[in-house]
């Protein structure tokens, strides 16, 4: 009876380590799961930011881009305008001579 109590002492303790054992184990595979989502999580905040980081670049470029165009063309118009004055300062002086000669006309006749 001496050698049963004994086995039955190792089978208890046995039992218990074997218990505790898979009751680590799920601790673990419960940490690791965690470990997996959390990091999980953080690759698709780093996505996100990386890609909101590439749409403000983008969006700061085509802003950039479309203040560029929009200089270039009121240059263009600065130009234009300036042609346009200068034609209109051309026609004043052809009007104000074609005045001239018709007053002196009417004074002749």
């Amino acid at each position: 009876e001496g050698v049963k109590g004994e086995l039955e002492k190792v089978r208890a303790e046995y039992e218990r380590a074997r218990t505790e054992a898979k009751k680590q184990e799920v601790e673990v595979v419960a940490k690791c799961k965690q470990i997996d989502i959390l990091t999980s999580e953080l690759t698709n905040v780093r996505g996100k930011t990386d890609a909101e980081r590439a749409t403000g670049a983008a969006a700061l470029q085509e802003a950039k881009e479309a203040c560029k165009r929009s200089e270039a063309e009121g240059e263009a118009m600065r130009a234009a305008l300036k042609e346009k004055e200068t034609a209109m300062g051309g026609l004043e002086a052809i009007v104000a001579e074609f005045r001239l000669q018709l007053e002196q006309e009417q004074r002749q006749t």
